[in-house]
C-alpha cells in the first residue's frame, strides 16, 4: 500500500500490518496499489542462502522451507489462522483484532531453484538497469542453483 503522509515525508510504501495500523491510526489516505498492472507480480524479495551455507546446513534449508510452505499453506486456507497468529505475536509486534481483520495478507512464493521463474527475476535486474542502478546487464541466472 502507498498512502499519503503529512509533514516531511509526503508519500510511503508501507508493508502489512503497518500499512493498515497507520492508515487507522494517522487517518492515512491510500493512493494506489503496487501489485497491479505494469508493476503486478514484481518480485520485491526472496529468501537467499549461498551455496557454501545450504550445503552445510541442508536440514535446516530444509526445515525453513517446509515451515514456509505449511505457512503460506496455511494462510491461503484460512484468513482466521491468521489473524489469529497476528494477534499472538510478542510484544511489539502484536497486530490488533481490528487491524488483523482488514489487512492484506501477502503472498509468498515457494517455488526455489531451479522451478523459480527466471524471467520475473530478471525483470528486477532488467529495471535496475532501466533506472541506472545498475552500469551493466545483469543475468540473474549466474545467481541461481538447485539447493
Amino acid at each position: 500500500m502507498t498512502i499519503c503522509l503529512t509533514g516531511d515525508v509526503r508519500t510511503a510504501w508501507l508493508p502489512e500490518p503497518t500499512a493498515s495500523a497507520n492508515a487507522e491510526s494517522m487517518g492515512l489516505a491510500k493512493l494506489t496499489d503496487l501489485n497491479q498492472g505494469a508493476t503486478e507480480g514484481f518480485p520485491v524479495g526472496w529468501y537467499v542462502a549461498t551455496k557454501a551455507w545450504a550445503k552445510k546446513y541442508p536440514q535446516t534449508l530444509a526445515a525453513f522451507l517446509d515451515a514456509l510452505r505449511q505457512g503460506q499453506q496455511i494462510a491461503d486456507s484460512s484468513r482466521t489462522a491468521v489473524e489469529q497468529a497476528m494477534q499472538n505475536l510478542p510484544k511489539p509486534f502484536t497486530v490488533s483484532p481490528a487491524i488483523a481483520a482488514v489487512m492484506s495478507i501477502e503472498n509468498y512464493p515457494l517455488n526455489i531453484a531451479p522451478n523459480i521463474d527466471q524471467q520475473r527475476v530478471q525483470r528486477v535486474a532488467n529495471e535496475m538497469l532501466q533506472f541506472h542502478m545498475l552500469k551493466t546487464k545483469f543475468e540473474v541466472s549466474s545467481m541461481l542453483s538447485r539447493p
